[in-house]
């Protein structure tokens, strides 16, 4: 919902069929990857405990039916879609999607998977999150202004950085270490405040965009006051660092960014419905 919520979000107030089908496609086939990504998870830790003669750690194959379902769904929007050039613009971060969560054997035993990589998992998260919820809708209007773009798709990369960073500060205790995550490098309180930073500096952006780019007053208002909520979110994981207050709150921060923006337009501009 957070990935759909963004790119909705990157369509701006004319929304078309062909808009809401891409972001019911991300929706689905977000979906799909992070419960096969769970599934696989699951695989590895199964192969695992095998090996060493251990217990056996149970197949989640929950995820994969719901994988499966999801990524069915998502294979049918993207017929309704009926663009190959769309098809053919999905396909790096659908291999990424496939390849990331798989283990593998490496020289290195220090990399046996993407999400292993030291320092690669943040920028692999961030810059398909972007790719997905804006450099593909940005074409998809057929816009072209590429200062906007590259400024916007920079900013947002920043932006799903510092939302991401959580999960990590989250999963401190079980990341293996050579994976080398912010938390890991430079403390906990340190990537909070870069988590922060990303935030800010996107309310920065947002305050060009209305000076530079004529975005609506009441649009800059809405994003500047859900992420002046995220960010009074993300402070709060110096005291509170439990999953819930990560996997529902700070998770839903491109949520409350959707529904402040959809209130902003309903009282002062044209509804997006």
């Amino acid at each position: 919902m957070a990935a759909a919520a963004l790119t909705y979000l990157s369509f701006g107030q004319e929304i078309t069929l062909d808009y809401l089908l891409y972001t019911l496609f991300i929706l689905s086939s977000t979906m799909s990857a992070y419960n096969y990504m769970h599934w696989v998870k699951s695989l590895n830790k199964y192969r695992e405990k095998k090996s060493l003669e251990e217990e056996d750690h149970p197949i989640d194959w929950a995820s994969f039916s719901r994988a499966a379902f999801a990524g069915m769904l998502a294979f049918l929007l993207l017929f309704f879609l009926g663009s190959i050039t769309l098809i053919y613009y999905l396909f790096p971060a659908l291999l990424i999607a496939l390849l990331y969560p798989l283990a593998f054997p490496h020289p290195n035993r220090a990399f046996s998977s993407l999400r292993m990589m030291p320092g690669l998992k943040l920028f692999l998260i961030a810059g398909s999150w972007s790719y997905l919820s804006f450099a593909i809708p940005y074409w998809m209007q057929g816009r072209v202004d590429t200062l906007f773009f590259g400024w916007e798709f920079l900013m947002r990369t920043l932006l799903v950085m510092g939302l991401t960073i959580p999960f990590d500060i989250r999963d401190l205790d079980q990341d293996n270490p050579s994976m080398r995550t912010v938390p890991q490098v430079f403390g906990k309180d340190n990537a909070i405040g870069l988590a922060i930073l990303a935030l800010f500096l996107y309310q920065i952006w947002t305050l060009m965009q209305f000076f530079f780019f004529g975005q609506a007053w009441f649009q800059s208002l809405a994003i500047l006051l859900a992420l002046e909520i995220g960010i009074r979110m993300i402070k709060n994981l110096k005291t509170n660092r439990s999953e819930f207050q990560v996997n529902f709150w700070i998770e839903a921060i491109p949520i409350i960014l959707l529904i402040f923006s959809q209130i902003a337009a309903l009282a002062f501009g044209n509804s997006y419905f």
